[in-house]
């Protein structure tokens, strides 16, 4: 893995999000060559979703490159890797991140840079100035933060007429506090979280009506909402899409979680009513990109959006196996690509919070079904090196979560997350 010189610098290069700043297009240059390998960066290497798709893009004959803030990451020991780039941490050194990626894309003459964790909000940022140089997957900031933003991204659904969970906005003590007093019917209960938070940290559910934050947790600075508990089934999308037209999409069910929020294991399901709603959201942004949507689906098949994720999310591990996902990203297919996997799972995961939890909930018999049925997203036998040097990461992660005391999962992204801070 190369460090990168911390200079900065600014470069040169073309083809994907073009530097024409209308977004995902197929302009003529890129249908020329679509045959072409071309040289993709991807950033966020630390996901496993991102190792996903840098051997998917190996597979189909593309030079990748991946970088990230963190030193050990499976996409460094990766065959389908031709180099790892050390740059500075998003959150801490935005200005000296987006001097480290320009360096990478000049020298390596980059074609696309797809950001797949939430330094996209950092790279947004900087559009303009990285698409004049290669290709962008990243929508323009302010409509990226519309998503992130649970609130906002609430009201825009319910102005498109669908519906949506009750959802009250709190900056204050004393704004949540009357929301939760006057919340009806009475003995509803009621989920309370951060405006900007990921994994399904820091949620609570409110059933007593009694405010469950300590005086400095919520401010204007730091705002939290309150919105109806939808009962139902809970279901996450994931969907690549050209200027509100669907390219690739999956819906699935995670049916093990790190917590309360991250999916372990995650099965498709062939939902068409869940895909027309994805269609109706994106169609009516014009999106394009990378989007994924957390819904409730209730028993009589009313579907609540909970929140957005305008990013790569674990979707991507049940449709890269399929040959015609990595051409998407270059061209508009005949028609939408799906799951070429019924099911994936991170298996060292499922041992280090999947088996707990089957034990304690009696899913013993689930939990081993789903190790003998689901595609492990980490191991290859032609690439075994991401997997057994996993360890090195969760070392990483857990000095990180002891030094801020924070959690595991949490310590994960304190140096690429973004909660809508002043631009």
């Amino acid at each position: 893995m190369r460090r990168l010189q911390q200079e900065g610098s600014s470069g040169v290069i073309a083809c994907f999000y073009s530097a024409s700043r209308q977004g995902f297009r197929l302009g003529e240059s890129c249908l020329r060559i679509e045959s072409q390998s071309r040289r993709i960066l991807l950033t966020g290497a630390r996901a496993p979703v991102t190792l996903e798709l840098a051997r998917m893009f190996a597979r189909a004959g593309h030079t990748v490159f991946a970088a990230d803030s963190i030193a050990y990451h499976g996409c460094r020991f990766s065959r389908a890797v031709e180099q790892s780039f050390l740059v500075a941490p998003p959150r801490q050194q935005p200005e000296q991140f987006i001097r480290d990626l320009l360096a990478v894309i000049r020298r390596e003459r980059i074609e696309l840079l797809v950001p797949t964790c939430e330094e996209i909000f950092y790279i947004a940022q900087a559009r303009d100035e990285l698409a004049a140089h290669c290709q962008v997957l990243a929508e323009p900031i302010d409509r990226l933060e519309q998503l992130h933003d649970k609130y906002r991204f609430i009201e825009m659904v319910q102005s498109f007429g669908l519906p949506v969970p009750r959802t009250v906005l709190c900056r204050s003590q004393a704004e949540l506090s009357d929301a939760l007093r006057r919340w009806q019917p009475a003995d509803q209960a009621v989920v309370v979280k951060p405006v900007f938070s990921r994994f399904g940290a820091r949620v609570a559910i409110v059933t007593d009506g009694k405010n469950p934050l300590a005086a400095n947790e919520i401010s204007p600075d730091v705002p939290w909402l309150a919105q109806t508990y939808a009962s139902g089934t809970e279901l996450s999308s994931y969907t690549l899409a050209q200027e509100g037209k669907v390219l690739a999409h999956t819906t699935y069910e995670g049916s093990f979680r790190a917590g309360i929020g991250a999916s372990i294991a995650f099965a498709h399901r062939d939902a068409p009513h869940i895909e027309s709603w994805v269609e109706e959201v994106v169609g009516r942004l014009g999106f394009s990109g990378q989007i994924a949507f957390d819904l409730i689906e209730a028993e009589d098949g009313t579907l609540y959006p909970l929140e957005c994720n305008p990013r790569a999310t674990s979707g991507i591990h049940l449709l890269a196996s399929s040959p015609n996902f990595a051409p998407c990203f270059f061209r508009q297919p005949p028609a939408p690509v799906y799951p070429a996997d019924a099911s994936a799972m991170l298996s060292a995961a499922m041992w280090l919070y999947g088996l707990p939890a089957a034990r304690s909930e009696r899913r013993l018999g689930e939990w081993l079904r789903t190790m003998r049925t689901s595609r492990d997203v980490l191991f290859r036998w032609n690439d075994p090196l991401p997997m057994l040097a996993q360890g090195l990461a969760l070392l990483s992660f857990w000095k990180r979560s002891r030094h801020h005391d924070a959690s595991l999962l949490a310590a994960t992204t304190l140096d690429i997350e973004w909660n809508g801070e002043e631009r």
